[in-house]
């Protein structure tokens, strides 16, 4: 199985493109990400041009739980898939980095 992603410090890299397969890989990554004692997360997607709806849901419930974490959230994209954090209505939660 290849790797998808990496957890450095409090930052979650997406390495490609996400499809169903990967949705596993994600969220242990996604807990590991929560329990990060820094008080800031950012998920990366900077490498990402493709998202598959089932990740849609668990990057917005992983970025939910953060905020209740009291964590901010930063999520930097790339100008491919920024428009679908645009979309998500929840600028409030978090903070977008489009790259």
């Amino acid at each position: 199985m290849s790797r998808k992603f990496t957890l450095k410090k409090n930052v979650l890299h997406a390495l490609g493109d996400l499809y169903w397969e990967s949705l596993q890989e994600f969220a242990e990554a996604g807990e590991r990400l929560l329990q990060s004692r820094e008080a800031g997360v950012t998920l990366d997607f900077s490498g990402v041009s493709y998202i598959s709806s089932p990740f849609i849901g668990a990057i917005g419930d992983l970025i939910a739980r953060a905020v209740r974490l009291r964590k901010r959230v930063v999520v930097r994209a790339g100008i491919d898939i920024s428009w679908l954090f645009e979309v998500m209505g929840a600028r409030d939660m978090f903070t977008l980095e489009t790259v």
